[in-house]
């Protein structure tokens, strides 16, 4: 082994280990942490989103079929209003807030409509 080889490999050791080296190689963790951050609230939001849109679904087809053995019409709408509260408490759980903007837009709807009388 010759002493220039021995002297590169020292260089790249110490290149290796250099402070600069650390600093470019913790900027990088730290961007790809910050990726995969953002990554990781963006499929929860999105997962929260597809498991309200399940729920309702699977819902509307209970009440399909359940509403049609119901013999007095009242029993649909109470039921439907005990629905509406729960979904805006799940909805509001799992961070959906669309649901929660439009269901205050419809009460404060009502609410306008009976002052109004």
């Amino acid at each position: 082994m010759s002493s220039e080889e021995g002297e590169q490999k020292k260089d790249d050791l110490s290149d290796l280990f250099s402070s600069d080296t650390k600093d470019k190689t913790d900027e990088k963790l730290d961007e790809a942490f910050s990726r995969m951050e953002n990554d990781l609230t963006y499929y929860k939001s999105k997962l929260c989103s597809e498991r309200f849109c399940w729920t309702i679904g699977t819902i509307i087809l209970l009440d399909l079929i359940f509403f049609e053995k119901l013999t007095l019409w009242p029993e649909p709408l109470v039921i439907c209003a005990f629905e509406v509260v729960l979904l805006a408490v799940m909805a509001n759980r799992l961070g959906i807030k669309e649901v929660s903007i439009l269901l205050y837009r419809v009460i404060d709807g009502w609410a306008g409509q009976k002052d109004k009388s």
